[in-house]
């Protein structure tokens, strides 16, 4: 990340640095400094990174073209939500919509001025409907590893699962 991160993504990073093998010490333990969601899926491609996963708001643009290329280079990009949730690689909707089609209620969604509908009245902290958002707002956070083998997607789901047990991720 290039700005501030929420206390789940400081609660993976712990995760991470208690979890890396003395061969694989440094790289997925240390915080990457990149801007824009293109950007950070490139690292993972050039291996500085072992995982991108945000769960702060994002829009489609910003994780269309990077789910595109991560996956055709064998990893995968999938919503954080379903994935802490089910375990569930479920990917973002990307079809013209007019309602937020990947919106889960369970996730509890913070409203911002960046999710908010321009027309949504609700003075409730967290979304309510997928009317309130707008249709492209990726609020389920996401997830982007290098490899989607399953040894791979089970020791994030793991450490995913032990930071959200420390601190929930913000879904905003």
């Amino acid at each position: 990340t290039n700005g501030a991160i929420s206390a789940f993504t400081e609660a993976l990073l712990r995760e991470l640095a208690r979890d890396a093998p003395d061969a694989d010490a440094q790289a997925p333990s240390l915080r990457v400094c990149a801007g824009g969601a293109g950007n950070k899926v490139l690292n993972l491609l050039e291996g500085r990174a072992s995982c991108y996963i945000q769960d702060r708001g994002v829009s489609r643009w910003d994780s269309c073209a990077s789910q595109a290329v991560v996956e055709a280079y064998g990893g995968l990009l999938c919503q954080l939500h379903p994935f802490l949730a089910r375990k569930e690689l479920k990917s973002y909707t990307y079809r013209a919509t007019e309602v937020n089609l990947d919106f889960e209620a369970d996730a509890q969604v913070r409203l911002t001025k960046y999710n908010r509908r321009s027309n949504c009245t609700s003075t409730e902290p967290t979304v309510q409907t997928p009317e309130e958002i707008k249709p492209y707002a990726n609020v389920c956070g996401l997830i982007a590893l290098r490899s989607a083998e399953p040894e791979h997607v089970d020791r994030f789901y793991d450490l995913c699962s032990r930071a959200a047990a420390v601190a929930r991720p913000s879904f905003d």
